[in-house]
């Protein structure tokens, strides 16, 4: 996918990296770029995808877990449940007259 807004432009493709031969197989990288690009620069978001191996007369595709990203969306879903038992607790605390009452 390609758009233009003046100079600006916005590509997002699926790439094959170099193939890599070792031992008979053939492994070949794949991976999604995202690149926002403007005359004296850009940014680039590259993340892998998977990793197709041949060989023998085989071919499998492996997929690529990304774990950085899974970490990037786990932190704030974490931070979120951690404010949302903070401020429970908070309002426990509250109605039971400013003092925490232990069993």
């Amino acid at each position: 996918m390609r758009a233009s807004i003046g100079p600006l432009r916005l590509r997002a493709e699926r790439f094959r990296g170099a193939a890599l031969s070792a031992q008979g197989l053939r492994v070949t990288p794949v991976g999604h770029r995202l690149s926002l690009e403007w005359p004296d620069g850009g940014l680039a978001w590259l993340r892998p995808v998977a990793v197709e191996v041949s060989g023998a007369g085989a071919e499998r595709r492996v997929p690529v877990r990304d774990v950085t990203r899974m970490l990037v969306l786990a932190l704030p879903a974490a931070g979120a449940l951690a404010g949302l038992f903070v401020s429970r607790r908070a309002a426990s605390t509250q109605r039971e007259g400013g003092r925490s009452w232990k069993a």
